[in-house]
């Protein structure tokens, strides 16, 4: 995984985890996969963005069906493409057990 995630609350058996989640220079077309165990969970129900660490133009959110974290432009929603997000970095909370 190319994606770098710190998580600030996850102890195995919790329910929900805050995480500090650090996209990095190569993001791949259809999003960052993630899972449970990125977060210090046994199961993955669903990520919510909830603050960036910066100002940037950029859209993230969780798609469940194919669990990745998904990057778009956030005045078109297209998705981005093949492009440096190292400057990206997203708290999220993470439900799951």
């Amino acid at each position: 995984m190319a994606l770098s995630v710190t998580t600030d609350l996850a102890n195995p058996g919790e329910t929900v985890a805050s995480a500090v989640v650090t996209f990095d220079a190569a993001y791949p077309a259809g999003g960052e996969a993630v899972t449970a165990a990125d977060f210090g969970l046994s199961n993955l129900d669903t990520i919510v963005v909830v603050g960036t660490r910066a100002v940037h133009t950029w859209h993230v959110w969780f798609n469940p069906a194919t669990s990745k974290l998904v990057v778009s432009v956030s005045a078109t929603g297209v998705e981005a493409g093949a492009v440096d997000l190292s400057t990206l970095v997203v708290d999220v909370l993470v439900y799951g057990g």
